[in-house]
């Protein structure tokens, strides 16, 4: 599993810069964890969310006529801070 992940990891820095590779492996995560009870339920948002960044910084993107990758780093920033103020208003301080 590490090795596919590594390959993959490797072939989109090349593909699609750092900046979005970073951003989608560890913004999404962070994000689910501010709202997720479990690991199981944690990796299902993680996804949800990274899927919800990319089409969504995809189409503001095309709409607003910005670059892409700062576009959907943006949208996943806003997921994250949006999780962060659910977690404070359900009192889910760690």
């Amino acid at each position: 599993f590490s090795l596919v992940v590594a390959l993959v990891v490797t072939t989109a820095i090349r593909t699609v810069g750092i900046l979005l590779v970073t951003a989608l492996l560890v913004i999404p995560a962070a994000a689910a964890r501010n709202i997720a009870r479990g690991a199981g339920a944690a990796f299902r948002l993680s996804v949800a969310i990274a899927v919800l960044s990319a089409v969504s910084g995809l189409v503001a993107s095309y709409y607003l006529d910005t670059a892409t990758g700062a576009t959907v780093v943006l949208a996943a920033s806003s997921c994250f801070a949006l999780t962060t103020v659910a977690r404070a208003v359900r009192g889910g301080g760690r």
